[in-house]
């Protein structure tokens, strides 16, 4: 119970008396309600005024970005003299943020939209990137102390102080890995998994972070990432000399996740490309895994409105159709992860409810220069009446004739390193039905399983990382793995052994290695089966793999190719002025 008294308004009282659509000022469409938090100590009740502002009006207020947490528990806070449900978790934020002696003026998503209103979340969810951007400072609330959370600021603060060579002299000292175990725990906390932190921190004009009773700035936080970077040989040496997975948390997770770039008008970046890179971010409502990023891409003015009232399928296809249409590209298409569709979808309409099992996969979604297998040709597509099925242009390579084992990564690093090399040599064994055993077809075979190249934590020449592993892929190890007996202990390879399988198994993770019927070899989803077909579609940078089916065909997934990713076979085809097909996929 709230020890000070409070009425008995409903929520939708609260928000019916302080409505969005004021019938004194019907034309601005930039209103939005601020909380004022009073001023209180523990263990007095939370109590805040709820009250509509314009951004047209330049307010001053901070900005809270937050994980909103369990909705199953609730605790109740005094609103306009009303009891009001948050989360505990916002709870808990409020209560460090709350001053003793001053009121504090917050932008708060769970208290200022109603939730229950799917008409009001549409239009305010529309003004989210306008709300943070205009927010004097966004306040990040990473949760409370836990996981020796002290320890991992603590640390940040010392490599910040001190220069690379004595950053070095630290990292050897005894405690500190004790505080890098610290460090690991604090980037992989549930708030850089949130998709919606992206804009609200991407907006910011100001961060300020906070963790329990600590803070520290966005800028000090940030910093961390080059020094890391410039000390990770020294980090494999002394800290996680058996733990490349550490290692590349360490340079790639927390805030390095949110992939920041400031935007402005003229250098949004594209849907696409942003849902690419944040796909196994979450969101509670799926609907957000698009909406949250649509306010900061070059769509935020073509794409509609965002429509709480759509389905799931309705808005992922849409989605899909937008990007098609705007981008005349088929990229999109190329990011189904080959684990199902929810219900209803179509095979070439990503899902962007799934999520990555342990790392992203990044080689073919991430290539730099991008691939171009249909040259500059731009996508010839149109859709069905029902708006579930594409119609585009393109030609068949060949049909998959022979497939290797499929790879996926599991939670336990050690065991990866052992599968992945385990893979790599039963994948070889396909390969040489195709090819004969010599140094160019040892190069060809890891830019067919890696999907054209892989990016090692440690600077290891090319070359020598093909002899390391081929050096590995030719030890007798198959027999071992395939018949469950204790393989030897990835303890016995070593550093750059260990990290040259990382980097591999990082880029098979869900994908196996295919041969077609004239002994073409690809990288392919692992759900790609005999009969199916290898193609190049218009203004799709990847080869796919199609699925015939009666009068119709289910996209597979991408495909790497090696010798025709940069438009050889489509410029060959065009030569030889052979005709293009057309292709129903559903």
């Amino acid at each position: 119970m709230l020890k000070q008294s409070s009425s008995t308004l409903s929520t939708g009282d609260i928000y019916e008396s302080l409505s969005l659509q004021d019938s004194r000022d019907p034309q601005d469409p930039r209103k939005f309600r601020l909380i004022t938090l009073l001023p209180g100590s523990d263990p007095e009740a939370l109590q805040c005024l709820l009250n509509v502002a314009s951004l047209n009006t330049n307010p001053n207020y901070e900005a809270l970005s937050y994980v909103w947490g369990d909705p199953k528990e609730k605790v109740p806070i005094i609103c306009n003299g009303a009891e009001l449900e948050i989360t505990r978790d916002l709870h808990i934020a409020l209560r460090r943020l709350r001053h003793v002696d001053r009121s504090r003026t917050l932008w708060v998503d769970a208290i200022s939209i109603d939730q229950k209103n799917r008409n009001e979340r549409s239009v305010q969810v529309g003004l989210m990137g306008d709300i943070y951007a205009s927010a004097t400072i966004v306040l990040v609330w990473l949760g409370p102390e836990c996981g020796q959370s002290p320890l991992a600021l603590r640390l940040i603060r010392d490599l910040n102080n001190c220069s690379a060579d004595k950053c070095t002299n630290l990292i050897q000292e005894s405690e500190r890995k004790t505080q890098f175990d610290a460090l690991l725990r604090l980037f992989r906390r549930y708030y850089w998994m949130r998709v919606w932190v992206i804009q609200e921190v991407t907006c910011a004009k100001k961060v300020s972070v906070f963790c329990g009773k600590e803070s520290i700035s966005w800028r000090d936080l940030n910093a961390i990432y080059d020094i890391l970077e410039k000390v990770k040989d020294s980090l494999a040496k002394y800290v996680y000399h058996d733990d490349p997975g550490s290692i590349y948390t360490l340079l790639s997770a927390g805030p390095k996740r949110l992939l920041l770039g400031k935007v402005s008008s003229d250098n949004y970046p594209s849907l696409l490309e942003l849902l690419w890179k944040h796909h196994y971010k979450f969101s509670t409502d799926p609907l957000d895994k698009v909406y949250a990023l649509v306010g900061i891409s070059s769509s935020r003015e073509t794409f509609g409105l965002l429509d709480y009232g759509r389905s799931i399928q309705d808005t992922y296809v849409h989605t899909a159709k937008h990007i098609i249409s705007t981008s005349k590209t088929l990229d999109v298409i190329c990011v189904k992860e080959h684990d199902g569709n929810i219900d209803g979808l179509p095979t070439w309409v990503p899902d962007w409810t799934r999520f990555e099992a342990k790392y992203p996969v990044i080689g073919l979604h991430h290539r730099r220069p991008p691939y171009a297998a249909a040259g500059g040709a731009v996508a010839d597509a149109s859709f069905s009446e029902s708006g579930y099925g594409l119609r585009i242009t393109g030609f068949i390579i060949d049909a998959v004739k022979d497939r290797g084992i499929p790879f996926h990564l599991e939670n336990d690093p050690p065991s990866n390193i052992l599968l992945a090399l385990g893979a790599c040599q039963q994948w070889w064994t396909i390969f040489l039905k195709a090819y004969d055993d010599n140094p160019a077809s040892q190069k060809r075979f890891l830019r067919v399983a890696c999907g054209g190249d892989w990016a090692p934590i440690y600077d290891i020449h090319s070359p020598a990382r093909v002899t390391l592993l081929f050096d590995l892929i030719n030890a007798p190890m198959p027999e071992q793995i395939e018949s469950e007996e204790p393989a030897p202990k990835s303890e016995l390879l070593g550093n750059e052994q260990r990290q040259v399988i990382f980097s591999a198994s990082r880029l098979m993770h869900g994908k196996r290695l295919v041969l077609s019927s004239s002994k073409i070899a690809c990288l392919a989803p692992w759900d790609t089966e005999d009969g199916d077909l290898i193609c190049i579609l218009l203004g799709c940078s990847f080869p796919v793999i199609l699925r015939p089916r009666d009068d119709h065909y289910l996209l597979v997934g991408e495909a790497y190719v090696d010798g025709i990713m940069y438009g050889e076979a489509f410029n060959r085809h065009q030569m030889e002025k052979e005709a293009l097909e057309t292709f129903l996929i559903q």
